[in-house]
């Protein structure tokens, strides 16, 4: 059954009758639960805009009607809630590169925060997942994403096929409490050779080699465009390389990249990138990293990104 509903303010053992205003019909939803949670059934979200009585119609959105046609509402209380997946666990990490993993969030009943992933145990000895500088080396799912990006890197020298005694743990704000879920573990890491090929996200006119530790920062101002540099070692792929930018807050893009996404075209070593942040983003801190694509499948060590807003600029749209 397709089904619309119109939600209209309404008064305790009043019909709704005519007092000069115009009246607006509201066509929230109709036919199935786009999440298909719910089977063939409809779902409407609906957020009142004040206390009050509501009279909710609904109807054959087709207009159909007769006898035999019954339609049922069923109205429980929202049960706003979240879980987290991981894909990405057990990697095999090259010696001095990384491996990306992925978090997606399923998000229930309107639930649109943002998702802080922490980890809880080390990683064995000369790997690096996460880096010591507070909230901003958290994995994070920006608000009404579902998709959210970390890395895992490797020193030079490593053990080989350890078994990560560690957890990672999802932590978000609903209802005034931090309400946290398991995520899962990374894993046994496998250490690799160097690779063919390692990937490096820097500011402009900072190429060196980060501090262990201590990832290089980069100062943005909402409402502007800063450049970067992406640098590449080649260490046998002569070939073109395909990049992605990845971990970005809400409303931070790389700019003016075409149809092919980020290219380094073979023979190459780097190309310069622009930030374009938009003038919404509030001040945060975010790791960030650059990634090669499946071809190389390799990730670069973390760039502290700092987004700032100009002196007297409040936020906005």
């Amino acid at each position: 059954m397709d089904a619309a509903y119109i939600v209209e303010p309404h008064q305790p053992g009043e019909h709704l009758t005519a007092n000069g205003l115009p009246v607006f019909t509201l066509y929230y939803a109709n036919d199935d639960d786009g999440d298909r949670r719910l089977g063939s059934d409809s779902k409407l979200t609906f957020t009142a805009p004040a206390d009050g009585s509501y009279l909710v119609r609904v109807s054959d959105v087709r207009g159909h009607a007769s006898r035999s046609v019954r339609l049922s509402l069923d109205g429980p209380p929202a049960a706003t809630d979240f879980s987290v997946t991981l894909a990405g666990n057990n990697p095999t990490i090259n010696a001095g590169s990384g491996k990306e993993f992925t978090i997606t969030a399923d998000r229930r009943d309107g639930f649109d925060g943002e998702i802080r992933v922490s980890l809880t145990g080390a990683l064995p000895p000369g790997f690096c997942g996460f880096q010591s500088t507070g909230d901003s080396s958290r994995p994070q799912i920006g608000g009404r994403r579902d998709l959210g990006h970390g890395r895992c890197t490797a020193a030079q020298q490593g053990q080989q096929d350890n078994a990560a005694q560690s957890t990672l743990t999802a932590t978000a704000d609903i209802g005034g409490h931090a309400v946290s879920k398991p995520v899962g573990s990374l894993g046994t890491i496998t250490l690799a050779p160097k690779p063919k090929l390692t990937v490096r996200l820097l500011p402009e006119g900072n190429q060196s080699s980060p501090a262990p530790g201590q990832p290089p920062e980069l100062t943005i101002t909402a409402g502007s465009t800063t450049p970067a540099i992406l640098k590449i070692e080649r260490n046998g792929f002569d070939g073109l390389v395909s990049l992605d930018v990845n971990n970005l807050p809400h409303g931070v893009i790389v700019d003016n990249i075409g149809l092919n996404a980020v290219l380094i075209p073979a023979g190459e070593s780097e190309r310069q990138i622009f930030l374009n942040c938009a003038k919404f983003v509030p001040e945060t801190d975010r790791l960030v990293h650059a990634w090669s694509k499946p071809r190389v499948n390799q990730a670069s060590p973390p760039l502290l990104l700092h987004v700032k807003r100009a002196a007297g600029v409040a936020g906005g749209k």
